[in-house]
């Protein structure tokens, strides 16, 4: 018989499985021609062996019914940034990380009243939520590197604005969001 742990386990395995799927096909478009490609090929071959280190290490070993619960609850806020930053986004033209697409306005509602790059900060929280269920360094070494990358996307996103026509709205807008987290003092 299964204990409590074990089933909470492969429940959040499972839902973290899904996440995972979920936030790598609802993906908006990416320029083929882009000169940058090859690092979003690397950004999510980087988090697939995150997701994988963490399944694995955590069906090897056991994981209390604490950290399975926190996981479900920050995977959770993770999704939820996602989904309201796909609606904020829904008519858009934002691209994939290191896409090189300057979108035709400066978005400002949703998430992003908040934190300039909503999409990436629930990534880095998926991710380093994986790897704080699976207990593993190597998937928690993984996941800094995924948001390392994240956040070097971002700022080459914003140099790219900021050269823009947007670059004069965008410079404002920055002064009062964060990057990735919310500025708690304007």
């Amino acid at each position: 018989m299964m204990t409590l742990a074990e089933i909470l386990k492969f429940a959040v395995i499972v839902y973290l499985a899904f996440l995972g799927v979920w936030f790598g096909t609802a993906q908006p478009k990416f320029d083929p021609k882009s000169k940058v490609r090859p690092m979003l090929y690397i950004l999510v071959s980087v988090s697939m062996i995150v997701g994988l280190i963490s399944i694995v290490s955590a069906l090897t070993r056991h994981v209390p019914v604490e950290r399975s619960i926190i996981t479900f609850v920050l995977s959770s806020f993770s999704a939820a940034i996602f989904k309201s930053s796909l609606r904020a986004i829904k008519s858009k033209n934002l691209g994939l990380a290191f896409s090189g697409i300057v979108p035709g306005e400066v978005v400002q509602h949703g998430p992003y009243r908040y934190i300039r790059h909503p999409l990436y900060t629930a990534y880095g929280l998926f991710w380093g939520t994986c790897a704080f269920f699976s207990g593993s360094v190597l998937a928690a070494l993984g996941a800094c590197i995924v948001v390392i990358m994240y956040i070097a996307a971002a700022r080459a996103e914003e140099r790219h604005l900021m050269a823009s026509d947007l670059g004069r709205s965008y410079e404002d807008y920055r002064r009062k969001t964060g990057l990735m987290i919310p500025r708690l003092f304007s």
